[in-house]
């Protein structure tokens, strides 16, 4: 029987310029983040960085990064309209914006499972749903 925490979350921490997955893993294996654990890497907005790890090993990351003054951001909303930047919303409406900003979201969350090892897909989706955001 499972203990302690159970579930998936994305941590969302800035960063500076356009990076590659592969560049992030690299650099967070020189933080000493064990790059094993991160299911997914999203750039859900302009300078914004998702890592997507298991509620278990969540506050070891946040302790890892918080070491080399990393800042997280606790209360990033990935499906937040002011995140848009494309110039074609420009004349949407408040609605529609949340609407764009939903189904972008939902792109995004099945793309990451899709690219997921399948025994991954079923609870990360559970955890997916808990959020509202399929």
């Amino acid at each position: 029987i499972p203990t302690g925490a159970q579930g998936f979350q994305y941590i969302y921490i800035p960063h500076s310029h356009k990076m590659q997955c592969k560049e992030v893993c690299n650099c967070l294996h020189c933080l000493g983040v064990d790059t094993s654990r991160i299911l997914d890497i999203s750039f859900p907005a302009r300078s914004v960085l998702g890592l997507l790890v298991h509620d278990q090993f969540a506050s070891n990351i946040h302790e890892l990064l918080e070491k080399v003054q990393v800042k997280i951001l606790d209360n990033f909303d990935p499906m937040s309209p002011e995140h848009l930047a494309d110039p074609r919303f420009e004349t949407c409406t408040d609605s529609e914006l949340a609407n764009h900003a939903h189904m972008i979201h939902l792109q995004c969350c099945c793309c990451a499972l899709v690219h997921m090892k399948y025994t991954l897909v079923s609870p990360v989706l559970c955890s997916f749903v808990s959020f509202g955001w399929m």
